[in-house]
């Protein structure tokens, strides 16, 4: 999605999918689900990652076989296309290249603060 967003909107909102890019929100059992209902939030396009390299099974767990990325964030999506993050399926997350449980980074956050 773009992360160029007018300040009057709501901060959980990470924007509207960009050109040539796909998005669904689907259910537990990868139903699409209706507008504004939360889902997790695949995406497909050709600036999406086709799979991990030298790992079959995280690519096959990750993409599924007509190129959706499952990306582990329960979103949802308004009438005016913007989607907003309110979960993640589970609480593993990178960031700045390291990659473990949310609550851990929340932890060192913590720490190094005192």
């Amino acid at each position: 999605t773009t992360h160029i967003l007018p300040p009057e909107l709501p901060d959980r909102r990470i924007g509207i999918l960009l050109p040539n890019q796909e998005a669904r929100l689907v259910d537990e059992d990868e139903n699409d689900v209706n507008e504004s209902e939360r889902g997790e939030l695949w995406i497909r396009g050709d600036n999406i990652m086709k799979g991990y390299l030298h790992n079959e099974e995280a690519t096959r767990n990750a993409i599924t076989p007509d190129g959706w990325f499952k990306r582990g964030d329960i979103a949802t999506r308004d009438s005016e296309g913007f989607y907003a993050i309110a979960d993640r399926k589970k609480e593993l997350i990178k960031y700045r290249g390291w990659q473990g449980m949310l609550s851990l980074f929340s932890q060192l956050n913590s720490a190094l603060r005192v």
